[in-house]
């Protein structure tokens, strides 16, 4: 028996709680393989806001699973039809809700959080190459002005020669 995360089970109410008249609760719960009356339960606790604490998922978490991997089942159930991905998703230790999640977002090109850790990783690659810049140009005149120095002292050797004070 596996047992679902507290995240899971919000997930399946809220499509409970979000569906439209084509689907029964009835349906959802055979889709995720759980019995109509937990499932009763579960919406029954939501609503009154009694949610239980957290139980262990027993299978690999969502954030584990590589895109590769979410791709493949994705192929893998793309012909099979409610009951079939049912067993599927039993068999792997997923959820349908999974499934429908992973491909909408391959169907969506925007990534938002990648895109935004891209623009912060942006942001900051700027900010470093400015630093950088300034540096650079500061130990340049640094350097000029000891080389000027220099000329400077060796041309005041020659015109006037070494001055040997005591």
């Amino acid at each position: 028996m596996v047992h679902l995360s507290s995240k899971s089970k919000q997930a399946i109410v809220q499509k409970v709680l979000s569906r439209d008249n084509s689907s029964s609760m009835e349906q959802i719960a055979k889709t995720h393989n759980i019995g109509y009356s937990t499932l009763q339960r579960w919406v029954k606790d939501y609503r009154t806001g009694n949610v239980p604490a957290s139980q262990p998922v027993k299978k690999q978490a969502v954030k584990d699973v590589s895109l590769a991997d979410k791709f493949s089942h994705l192929m893998a159930t793309a012909s099979l039809d409610d009951v079939k991905i049912g067993s599927y998703c039993r068999q792997h230790g997923l959820f349908g809700f999974q499934l429908q999640q992973w491909k909408e977002s391959f169907m969506t090109n925007t990534n938002e959080e990648k895109q935004q850790q891209f623009i912060s990783e942006l942001h900051s690659l700027r900010a470093e190459n400015l630093q950088l810049r300034r540096e650079v140009r500061r130990k340049d005149s640094a350097l000029a002005e000891t080389a000027a120095l220099l000329v400077l002292q060796k041309k005041t050797a020659l015109i006037w020669g070494d001055s040997v004070e005591d």
